[in-house]
């Protein structure tokens, strides 16, 4: 039985917003969880492609499948940073989160 090891943008996107409101919610556990969601983000970050598109899914390798991306995945990529600003997790309030 042969396993997919293929990672999906969405996972990744998923995996931030959840850490922001992990962050939020466990005041205790707050700084692990923003460092989760700082490694999220530059794994989200990989897949924005420099014409300011984007890449649905990674194989085991590193490489990305050449296919189109499904065009929902803008929307879902605004809503996750969309979040980490919110968080207020950005720049001066949390350098690890910073986007550069």
């Amino acid at each position: 039985h042969r396993v997919d090891r293929r990672q999906r943008q969405m996972c990744i996107r998923d995996r931030l917003k959840a850490a922001l409101l992990l962050a939020d919610l466990c005041p205790s556990e707050e700084n692990r969880f923003l460092l989760e969601a700082a490694r999220a983000q530059r794994a989200v970050w990989t897949y924005l492609t420099d014409d300011g598109l984007w890449r649905d899914k990674r194989l085991e390798n590193g490489r990305f499948i050449d296919e189109a991306a499904p065009a929902s995945s803008l929307y879902h990529i605004v809503s996750a940073f969309t979040q980490v600003v919110e968080a207020g997790t950005l720049g001066d309030g949390a350098p690890s989160l910073a986007l550069s």
